[in-house]
Order: structure tokens, then C-alpha cells, then sequence
């Protein structure tokens, strides 16, 4: 089916890249508007040179909203939309005053100026910078939580726009409307806006100093409506701002420092409390060397780490060489917070009791592409990992990935426990031998003991592990 012109346009507009660089383009002119609306009113030297570069970014403006309204679907509906309305009010006064500066139409001068009263409205468009950093945000936020930054950085722009806003129209009707007989009685001059600015902040504060004050009718008006609405509208975004600030996580804001030639390994995915502690007493046993030599141990966990676990890393066993880390793998902020890039290996866990086996296998092999596509990205280099999974069966859809024949270790649950099952039926306690094999024991043989016990405790001190051979034993029989 061959698809209209607009249709195309919308989708181009979607997807292309020019469209993401226009969309930016258009952010940074509207940061640059508002800046040269301050510096237009504290420099008048410099005022038509930034009056002449105002009009074109509003032509560029102008053509961005007319190539948004002919690709809308509902065009009615787009122009009612808060950003588009934003436009509007922008760009359409700055328009009609170029129009009379190029016609010529010196009939129209009080028109130009009561249109150039309104330039405090480039300030809104702020929200148009905020609607660009919000959607990017968006765009990059991943499953698994609220996004404190995207939220704080909206709360920002919300508080400026505001503040911004009413110094603006108090500085346009003040220095329109206050009796000169006032200004002389005060010895005040005209208002910038910085003056106004400081007027605001002082007022909705409800700081007041008496500094400054509204002198014509409209001013006093306006401040009425402001400390009304502001008290309400700015209050609540700084009550906001106090809020998202204090209730982030200190763990979220947490990344790991390589401290010399120390190595580390990160522990990642689906645990709890207690297989972390497991995880730590083996990881850290001194049957693996002295403390010092060992590598660091980081744990990126998706939530905030309950008291048992705060217990556990806080342990003078632990401390020093462990880090928690609150985050999401699929992530790469979160991977870059762990250094995943630099570490040795990495261990991803799983919920050996969860109940939905399937789903939890995928989100596990997900988590392992994440990080192999993120180091491979990153550092240009490939990385191990151990992949804990449930089923047997569930390691056929890494194995048949990308990443199928990269470095890795597949553990499976499932068929560990059947493997250790079927063989201790055939030779009973093999499933006791294979455990102790494999895991540290601290336990002391004492002479109260049976000879039978003394030769067990004895034996849980074996352990087995698996290590690189040099190459002069290859192709060698024993």
C-alpha cells in the first residue's frame, strides 16, 4: 500500500536521525533564546545585533512547528498540545514584528512595540528544553524502578520556568506602567532582569526585604496573582526537589573505585540476604589465599539492601573488600557504576526457589547478554561469566546467541540436583563426597572424636578445584 506524503514525513520525523538532530537543534536554540532575552535587557548596546539573530531562530522555529503540523495526524489535537502552544506564543509575536520590519510598515510602530513587551514569553520555552531532556531520559530508562534524575530534572525546569516567567512579566509592566513621579519619589530607575529576578525569589520565599515593590496598579496586581500561584505551584516543586533528593538511595548514587592493581569480580541477578552470605563465606574462605592477595568483590543488586544484608557487608571479614552497588545490568550507567568493563569475571545468580522457572532463566540470560554486549562495546574485549540457571534446558537459548561461543560457564540447578541424585543411587554418600569436594569447610578434627568422625572431618578439609595446566603437560598420559 503506498503511503502519503505526511504519513511519510511523521515517520521520518520518528525515526531518522536529521529529525533527532533538528529536535536538539531546537532545544539548544531555546536555551540560547532565553539566555539572550537576559543579556538583550542587561546590555542594550548589543540589542539589535541578538534582536536580528532572534528573528531568524524563530523562522527556524517556525518552519520546525509547520513540518510538526502538516505531519500530525490529528492537527486540531496538535495544536492544543502544551509544547505546541509554547511555540505560539513564542514565535508569533517575534514573526509579525519582522513582517513590519520588512514591509516597511512604520504605521504599525505601537503595534512592534506592545508585540516586543511580550519577548519575558521566550522564557516558556524552557519547557521545550524540558520536554527534550525528559523524553531523552525516557528513551534511555530501562525496566525496574523510577527514574530519580528524569524526575528531578523536570521538578528543575518546572521551578525556573516559574520563576522565570512572572520576573518577566513583572519587568515588562513595571518599567510599561509606573509613574515616573514614583520612580523619582523612590530614586528608581529602570528594571533589569536580575532586579526582578531577586524580586521574585525574595517575595515567594516570604523573605520580603521592601527593597523593591510594585509601584503601578497592573505591578501590584501581578504580584498578588504570583505570590497566589507561586505559593502553590513553586512550594510544591521545591517540596518535590527536598524529596527526590532525600529518597534516593546513597546505594544508587554508589560506584566502585579500583583502588591500585587490585582485581575484582561482580556478583549480579536474582538473590537474597542469604545466598549472598553463602556466596561471601566461600568467596572469601582462607583456604583461598591471604586476605590481601584476594580480588574485591562487588554486588549489584537491584534494590536497596535490607538490614541482613547491610549486616553482612558491614562484617569485618567483608568490609573492606566488598561493595554494594544498587543498579540494573541491563543498564550500562549501572554497569559502568560496578566498572563491570575491568572486572575479571562476572557471577550472575539466580532464585533457585522461584516457581516460574522458565521466566527467570530468560531474565538471567538476558542479564549475560547485557554484560557481554556491554564489555564487548566498551573495552573491545570479551569477558567470563557464570551463569546460574534452573533448568537444563534454558541454556540452549545462550548457547544458540551471539555470545554462544564466548567465554562462559553454565551452571544448571536442575540437573546438578538430578546428576547428584542418580549417581548417589548408585554409589550412596556420593552426593555427600561431591558436596564437601566442592565446598570450604573450617571444621577441625579433635582427638574426643570417633575414628570414623576424625576421617570425615578430615576429608570435608579436601576440596577440589579446577586449574589451568601449563602447556608442557599437553598431549602427556598419565
Amino acid at each position: 500500500v503506498k503511503r502519503s506524503i505526511r504519513v511519510q514525513v511523521a515517520d521520518w520525523l520518528a525515526v531518522s536521525p536529521a529529525a533527532r538532530i533538528i529536535e536538539w537543534t531546537n532545544g539548544i536554540l531555546s536555551l540560547l533564546s532565553v539566555l539572550m532575552y537576559i543579556i538583550q535587557d542587561l546590555f542594550d548596546a548589543i540589542d539589535s545585533e541578538l534582536a536580528t539573530a532572534q528573528e531568524y531562530m524563530n523562522l527556524f522555529f517556525a518552519a520546525d512547528f509547520l513540518l510538526h503540523l502538516y505531519a500530525a495526524e490529528s492537527r486540531s489535537r496538535y495544536i492544543f498540545n502544551k509544547y505546541v502552544i509554547v511555540d505560539i506564543i513564542t514565535i508569533v509575536p517575534t514573526l509579525i514584528i519582522f513582517f513590519f520590519k520588512v514591509t516597511g510598515n512604520s504605521g504599525q510602530r505601537t503595534t512592534m512595540e506592545i508585540l516586543q513587551s511580550f519577548n519575558f514569553l521566550r522564557v516558556v520555552r524552557l519547557i521545550k528544553v524540558q520536554h527534550l531532556v525528559l523524553r531523552e531520559n525516557n528513551n534511555a530508562r530501562e525496566y525496574g524502578g523510577p527514574n530519580v534524575r528524569r524526575q528531578l530534572i523536570g521538578a528543575l525546569i518546572k521551578f525556573f520556568v516559574v520563576l522565570f516567567s512572572f520576573a518577566g512579566a513583572y519587568l515588562t509592566i513595571e518599567n510599561e506602567f509606573a509613574p515616573t513621579s514614583m520612580l523619582k519619589r523612590r530614586n528608581r530607575g529602570r528594571l533589569t532582569i536580575i532586579d526582578c529576578l531577586y524580586f521574585v525569589a525574595t517575595t515567594v520565599s516570604t523573605v520580603g526585604y521592601g527593597d523593591l515593590a510594585p509601584l503601578s496598579v497592573p505591578g501590584k496586581f501581578l504580584v498578588s496573582i504570583m505570590i497566589m500561584t507561586a505559593l502553590a505551584i513553586i512550594s510544591d516543586t521545591l517540596n518535590q526537589i527536598v524529596t527526590l533528593i532525600t529518597s534516593q538511595s546513597p546505594f544508587a548514587r554508589d560506584s566502585y573505585s579500583p583502588s591500585g592493581l587490585a582485581k575484582h569480580v561482580v556478583v549480579c541477578g536474582k538473590f537474597d540476604s542469604a545466598a549472598i552470605a553463602e556466596f561471601l563465606a566461600e568467596f572469601f574462605h582462607p583456604d583461598h589465599g591471604a586476605r590481601e592477595d584476594m580480588c574485591h568483590l562487588v554486588v549489584l543488586g537491584q534494590t536497596k539492601p535490607d538490614l541482613t544484608m547491610k549486616t553482612l557487608l558491614e562484617d569485618e571479614g567483608y568490609f573492606t573488600h566488598t561493595k554494594y552497588i544498587e543498579g540494573f545490568v541491563m543498564k550500562d550507567k549501572d554497569l559502568a557504576r560496578a566498572k563491570v568493563e575491568e572486572a575479571e569475571c562476572v557471577f550472575i545468580l539466580t532464585n533457585k526457589d522461584s516457581v516460574r522457572a522458565k521466566d527467570t532463566d530468560a531474565a538471567t540470560i538476558f542479564r549475560a547478554m547485557s554484560i557481554k554486549k556491554y564489555v564487548r562495546m566498551k573495552a573491545n574485549r570479551d569477558i567470563f561469566i557464570i551463569i546460574q540457571l534452573i533448568q537444563s534446558r534454558s541454556r540452549t537459548h545462550f548457547q544458540h546467541s551471539c555470545y554462544g561461543n564466548t567465554d562462559y560457564q553454565i551452571i544448571c540447578i536442575e540437573e546438578l540436583k538430578q546428576g547428584l541424585l542418580a549417581k548417589s543411587c548408585l554409589c550412596p554418600g556420593f552426593s555427600t563426597l561431591a558436596s564437601n569436594l566442592i565446598t570450604s569447610s573450617d571444621i577441625e578434627p579433635e582427638e574426643h572424636m570417633e575414628t570414623w568422625m576424625r576421617e570425615y572431618v578430615e576429608g570435608c578439609g579436601k576440596e577440589v578445584y579446577r586449574v589451568r595446566l601449563a602447556r608442557v603437560f599437553e598431549g602427556r598420559t598419565f
